[in-house]
């Protein structure tokens, strides 16, 4: 399961006509991925990697990217007593 949070609200409405990532001005999209196992998944990678592609072509404001992995597989459900 990945859940991918974007503050899309940082986007102008009018975005799309701009002509630069880096403009002076243009606000910065952070996109958090939280993946729910480690980063050595391919599955993980090649959807991180999609993701990545698709946003910096439908974007034109800097993105920054921010991957994190939860390994659920090392926790454990009981505490120690």
């Amino acid at each position: 399961m990945v859940l991918i949070l974007g503050s899309m609200c940082l986007i102008a409405p009018d975005s799309r006509s701009q002509t630069s990532r880096n403009g002076p001005g243009s606000p910065t999209l952070h996109v958090l991925m939280i993946f729910n196992e480690g980063k050595d998944v391919p599955g993980n990678i090649i959807l991180e990697q999609a993701v990545r592609t698709e946003m910096l072509k439908l974007v034109t404001n800097r993105i920054e990217f921010s991957p994190e992995y939860l390994d659920v597989s090392h926790v454990s459900d009981t505490l120690p007593v």
